[in-house]
């Protein structure tokens, strides 16, 4: 009988470790995305501003 809960208790804490790492992962993959938003938003930002200057120099 212990050796049965002792098996059960180890699946569980390797399950439980499994759903840590997963948990984590998908908040990195979050914050990897959100990231990649904030930066694309930059860059957009960035390119707009970029291409107004261009607007308002006149190409001599």
């Amino acid at each position: 009988m212990p050796r049965i809960n002792g098996e059960r208790w180890r699946h569980w804490r390797n399950y439980s470790r499994a759903m840590k790492m997963l948990i984590s992962a998908l908040v990195i993959f979050g914050q990897l995305m959100n990231l990649g938003s904030i930066l694309a938003s930059a860059l957009e930002v960035a390119e707009q501003g970029s291409a107004n200057l261009d607007n308002r120099t006149p190409m001599w």
